[in-house]
């Protein structure tokens, strides 16, 4: 092998002798004419006013009140369109003083977060005949009803906590309204239904926990609402009740978790119990069917009555799809311009299902290929794409691969790597000093006759990618000896 090597020197460099020279190669805004306006309220303490009321009283349209830390033992309408913020959600505690509710909201558009409500009012948040209003970031102790929506649109009410503490109570309420969304809360001890829909349409209740109340979801008369990637469980009645009318719902991706009874139809309305395959169903605890080609959808339909059945059921709680990007890396650190190398992209599956993606690799911004690929959950694999360097400048590359992001995908930043660089360069130039010399011509030598996994490989010296590193190598090599570039 010694032998070998030397003599794959001593040809490269004579050949090198008569090589010709070749010549160097370059390289929300308000229509009111004054601006809105921020009003502090403190109970105890310096602010434009004490009282929560006295600050909506004053205000205008638009503006903000910036409630601080505090006890404010108060009734409140607000009847305008403001922002109201609370300096720190446990801190800043609105207490109803009387049965009646103890926020009434009247106007559209109207933005409230970071309070706590509590007192022994029948309506923590009573909302009549408002559209856009945003409660979000609160946490609300319910007697007899934590939120009450009634005759609205675009309501969204998001983020929020909501504990149950009295009797005959209803943790979130639509009563004719549509349009709503009610997001990412957690509703919990309600003596009645977590979330109840009275006469509602085509609103969504989505990635909320509901958990320990007699019924989690209770829908009356109300059709075509999206019910998707809630946790219901621990109910002393129905995880999810569809009463009187109440058909063509969309319910898929929610788990439903040792409730005393799963789901409920009353009255022969059909509804929609999952999102067709491979995207699924719902998880059920009692679900007792198998996944015999483990694509984490059950194999057979999870029947609620004779007219509902979740086809696509779930053989694990529900988890959002993740899909991530593990690892990029390259076959080579040193590549002669017009020739391939392999780019490899690690990906997994994160989540719970099988899912189908697009993957595509990049180099610096320019995207060499995509590829759609299949993972089962809990799985991974490698990627593998070819560059062909024939249109790329001498230089260095930086390497990426990006998945692209599902539907209903959460957790994203994953779905990114960036790593590994590259440098295109002469064929020959093995060192990437950006000259083909005997420098280069040692290296080949060194590794000469070696192929993948053999521990003389040198990846850089396989020039022409074959996989192994022989005379076809040297005579690119020769080809080039003694050029250079800057």
């Amino acid at each position: 092998m010694k032998n070998n090597r030397a003599l794959i020197i001593i040809i490269i460099l004579s050949f090198a002798m008569f090589s010709p020279l070749v010549p160097q190669i370059a390289r929300r805004t308000f229509s009111s004419s004054e601006a809105p306006r921020t009003w502090t309220v403190d109970d105890d303490g310096p602010a434009d006013f004490h009282t929560i009321q006295e600050a909506i009283n004053a205000a205008s349209d638009g503006d903000t009140i910036f409630v601080r830390n505090g006890v404010y033992c108060e009734d409140v309408v607000v009847n305008k369109t403001l922002f109201l913020v609370g300096e720190s959600t446990a801190s800043t505690i609105l207490n109803g003083t009387t049965i009646e509710p103890t926020m009434i909201i009247e106007a559209n558009d109207v933005n409230i977060t970071g309070f706590t409500f509590e007192g022994w009012s029948f309506e923590n948040i009573a909302i009549d005949g408002a559209n856009g209003v945003v409660i979000a970031g609160n946490k609300i102790i319910f007697n007899a009803q934590g939120i009450d929506v009634e005759n609205s649109s675009n309501v969204a009410i998001e983020n929020n906590t909501i504990n149950g503490n009295g009797l005959d109570n209803i943790g979130i309420m639509l009563s004719y309204s549509s349009d709503c969304k009610i997001v990412n809360n957690t509703v919990t001890n309600a003596i009645y239904d977590g979330i109840r829909l009275w006469f509602s349409n085509d609103n969504l209740l989505h990635g909320n926990l509901i958990e320990d109340n007699d019924c989690g979801i209770f829908l009356h008369e109300s059709s075509r609402n999206t019910v998707s990637e809630n946790t219901v469980s621990g109910s002393g009645g129905p995880g999810i009740y569809l009463e009187s009318g109440s058909l063509n719902q969309r319910i898929f991706h929610n788990s439903f978790v040792d409730n005393t009874n799963q789901a409920v139809v009353f009255g022969g309305s059909t509804n929609y119990w999952d999102d067709g395959y491979p995207s699924s169903g719902n998880y059920w605890s009692d679900y007792n069917g198998t996944d015999a080609d483990g694509d984490g959808i059950g194999d057979s339909p999870y029947v609620i009555d004779a007219g509902n059945s979740d086809n696509y059921p779930l053989m694990q709680p529900w988890a959002s799809p993740d899909i991530a990007m593990t690892n990029a890396s390259l076959s080579k650190t040193v590549v002669g311009q017009g020739f391939s190398l392999s780019v490899n992209a690690n990906v997994a599956n994160l989540g719970n299902k099988i899912e189908g993606f697009n993957l595509t690799a990049f180099v610096n911004m320019t995207a060499l290929q995509m590829q759609y690929l299949t993972l089962k959950s809990g799985n991974s694999t490698v990627a593998t794409f070819e560059w062909n360097t024939s249109s790329f400048a001498y230089g260095n590359y930086s390497l990426a691969a990006a998945a692209e992001a599902l539907e209903g995908e959460i957790l994203t930043e994953n779905n990114n790597f960036t790593g590994g660089w590259i440098f295109v360069t002469i064929a020959g130039d093995l060192n990437g000093d950006q000259f083909v010399n005997a420098k280069d011509a040692v290296i080949l030598g060194s590794a000469f006759n070696s192929t993948v996994g053999n521990p003389a490989w040198d990846a850089n010296a396989d020039i022409n990618g074959n996989g192994r590193i022989n005379g076809k190598d040297a005579v690119i090599l020769r080809a080039h000896f003694d050029q250079s570039w800057s």
